[in-house]
């Protein structure tokens, strides 16, 4: 991982080192964990503040700021980093109340359960409903299969999770109420964490820029493919080929779900263009878009992009994913050597065959189709002069993956590979 790619684990882990600097400077270590009973209770009470501090890293990386994406790479990658930092975080709160019950076994089992027990204390009653939200939270998303309005009302809960967690982290008597440092520390954590969740969570259409467009074609294309061209109907919305937006159409008839599409357009064009194919509910209703529909367009986003690098490239689409290398191979891309690799089933999916051919007219831009049903799926050992070249690949999930790390497998260094991996967050 390259240092600019890590500086947003580094800022991570710098909170996180800070609190736990912070804490151990209220109190001497050798006197913390002189026994199983205070070890078990100060292991508790470390828990529960690197747990809040992990929080307050996610509703910050749940904002899309622009920052993210430089101190992360990308905003697919920030995403990445907020599920590693939840997933710690869950775990830590969730190990908090257990360590302590465990040290107040020592003394009686009836303090152990004073904390575990709803009813017993109001302070330890937040705690217990923080965790008890959390858990049905983490639950709920996980493994039951909702619609987008029921996600998105359930991921709004996790702001009670924060006040409910920050209510009992200030008012129990704990190193942070003994503390003024750690106080005023943690403290600023949550109240960037509050400000992180008004500003994406509550009062998005407020304070979150979003360019106004109106749909001005809708047209069907071969393998079930709808190109949805948009004009900007107040200042239009500058990208780089190969960026991604999120959008939310304002139409009659069809959800108002937030989606995020590769942009398909290229720069210089008067409009934007977006080509989707049907996957799931939501994209399953758009070959219906009628002209003048109105829509809101959020970025852009993403580094997915050849112009940031010179020299010989390789670009592998598959599929749909094919999108953002539509954009690219209309640039002028330096003069650089490219190999693009369009991966579909048959020549009946390769829907954008046509526009890749007068693209590449020109250019040092050469076509490869590869069709599944005559090759097999693609893999690393087809790629031509894959060491030493950039190589961008875009395409499904579990194609990008193989690809990746089949490609790491002959020599290809990891910086060299550049995948587009944006999500819903």
């Amino acid at each position: 991982m390259k240092l600019k790619e890590s500086f947003g684990y580094l800022i991570i882990a710098a909170a996180v080192i800070v609190v736990f600097m912070i804490w151990a400077s209220v109190s001497p270590l050798t006197e913390r964990f002189s026994n199983a009973s205070s070890s078990l209770l100060n292991l508790g009470r470390i828990s529960g503040l690197l747990g809040i501090t992990l929080m307050s890293m996610t509703f910050l990386i749940n904002t899309r700021a622009k920052f993210l994406e430089k101190i992360f790479g990308s905003l697919g990658k920030a995403y990445t980093a907020h599920k590693i930092a939840g997933a710690a975080s869950f775990m830590l709160l969730l190990f908090h109340p257990v360590l302590l019950a465990s040290s107040y076994m020592f003394a009686s089992v009836g303090a152990a359960s004073s904390l575990l027990v709803p009813g017993a204390s109001l302070v330890n009653d937040l705690g217990t409903l923080a965790l008890a939200l959390l858990t049905l939270i983490i639950i709920y998303t996980l493994f039951i299969r909702i619609r987008y309005h029921r996600w998105k009302f359930v991921h709004k809960l996790t702001g009670l999770v924060l006040l409910f967690a920050s209510l009992h982290a200030f008012m129990v008597s704990s190193d942070i109420s003994a503390s003024a440092p750690l106080r005023l520390y943690v403290g600023a954590l949550v109240v960037v964490a509050f400000g992180s969740f008004f500003y994406r969570s509550l009062f998005s259409r407020l304070f979150v820029r979003r360019h106004s467009y109106i749909v001005d074609e809708v047209e069907a294309v071969k393998g079930h493919v709808t190109n949805i061209r948009f004009r900007p109907s107040g200042k239009a919305m500058k990208y780089k080929p190969g960026q991604f937006c999120y959008i939310t159409f304002k139409a009659n008839g069809f959800s108002r779900e937030e989606h995020p599409f590769s942009i398909s357009s290229h720069p210089g064009d008067p409009y934007v263009r977006l080509s989707i194919k049907p996957l799931g509910d939501f994209t399953s209703t758009l070959p219906g878009m009628y002209k003048g529909a109105g829509a809101l367009i959020e970025g852009p986003f993403g580094n997915f992009s050849s112009e940031r690098y010179p020299g010989r490239q390789i670009w592998i689409a598959g599929g749909i994913g094919v999108t953002p290398f539509l954009s690219m191979a209309r640039g002028e891309n330096k003069g650089a050597e490219i190999d693009l690799y369009y991966c579909v089933k048959d020549m009946g999916e390769a829907v954008f065959l046509d526009e890749l051919n007068k693209a590449s007219k020109g250019k040092k831009l050469k076509l490869i189709p590869h069709f599944s049903s005559e090759k097999g799926h693609i893999n690393a050992s087809m790629i031509k002069d894959a060491i030493g070249s950039h190589i961008f690949i875009c395409g499904p999930p579990p194609m990008m993956k193989a690809l990746k790390d089949g490609l790491l497998r002959l020599g290809v260094k990891k910086e060299m590979i550049h995948t587009e991996e944006f999500r819903m967050l």
